[in-house]
């Protein structure tokens, strides 16, 4: 959240805790909300998050197009020779299920060295 604040909006997030000389926040909890749920498709919160919002606009009309031109070529296939019907391809997951899996293959990868040793 704060490498987007301080990419669209140039705004340090440690600014809620700072205050004018008037005493008052130079940003509130409410404008730090607000801004956060407008911040564009692509950000690096989204990604965090996975789903739609994680690609931007760009990124989902090239997965759009591919998912046309692999659909095309499908349905030109003669019906013997096709497989399944081609799905579009996913959003991203959040990126803390991606973690998940890394660190299974790891704990798999040691168990296995354990196991057999050391590949020369």
């Amino acid at each position: 959240m704060e490498a987007d604040f301080e990419r669209y909006y140039q705004r340090d997030i440690a600014d809620l805790w700072r205050r004018r000389k008037n005493g008052k926040p130079k940003l509130t909890t409410r404008k730090a909300a607000i801004l956060l749920c407008h911040l564009p498709r692509g950000a690096q919160v989204w990604l965090h998050a996975g789903g739609g919002m994680a690609v931007t606009e760009e990124v989902q009309e090239m997965y759009s197009l591919q998912h046309l031109i692999i659909m095309q070529s499908w349905a030109k296939a003669p019906k013997s020779k096709r497989g399944a019907k081609p799905k579009p391809r996913e959003f991203p997951k959040p990126l803390f299920e991606e973690d998940e899996k890394r660190k299974r293959f790891e704990r798999n990868a040691e168990a296995w060295r354990r196991k057999y040793g050391k590949p020369n």
